[in-house]
């Protein structure tokens, strides 16, 4: 349980989400990106073989009412043979409930997960400086490269213990980002 403190006092739980709730969390997608590209994305991917569901994490607020969640998928390299990078994207917190502290335990919970799990990187597509105080670098200082045009501020990679220099290299997506 995580006690957030503010005009309201909140209290959330941070918990897998599974296929059984794909209905909440695709409401949630859309909400907070007010258009269905993201929720498509989610879809896709936990519908597809590769869906990690131990990366799947929604936020519940005490009346188990899911309010976010956040989906990683694994990423490959065109100079590397990695297999264990992942791709965190999307992660999606209801309007009502932003800006009080659910995405940042979402993230920081996540990183927990995936490093227990011996994943080795995280590439992210987002606000740099946001993404910078849960340990994100800018991914093109460990020559990670995005698949199209992006500000080098804004791709940003979390190296995780089981990370190796020889992960190098243009990222290429889950084939359900092509959608997006």
């Amino acid at each position: 349980m995580v006690r957030q403190e503010g005009k309201e006092e909140k209290i959330f739980e941070i918990r897998q989400s599974g296929l059984n709730e794909l209905a909440s969390i695709k409401m949630v997608h859309e909400a907070a990106f007010e258009r269905r590209a993201e929720a498509d994305l989610v879809q896709a991917i936990m519908k597809s073989p590769e869906f990690i569901p131990e990366l799947s994490l929604g936020a519940y607020v005490e009346d188990k009412h899911l309010v976010g969640h956040i989906l990683f998928s694994l990423v490959e390299f065109d100079r590397s043979k990695e297999k264990r990078a992942l791709a965190l994207a999307p992660v999606a917190i209801l309007p009502d409930y932003q800006r009080q502290g659910i995405g940042s335990a979402l993230i920081e919970k996540a990183i927990v997960v995936a490093d227990a799990e011996e994943y080795s990187a995280i590439i992210v597509l987002g606000d740099g400086s946001y993404y910078e105080r849960f340990g994100f670098k800018k991914a093109m200082e460990f020559d990670i490269h995005p698949p199209f045009e992006v500000e080098d501020e804004n791709y940003r990679v979390v190296p995780l213990s089981a990370y190796r220099k020889d992960i190098v290299g243009k990222v290429i997506y889950h084939q359900a980002f092509q959608s997006v």
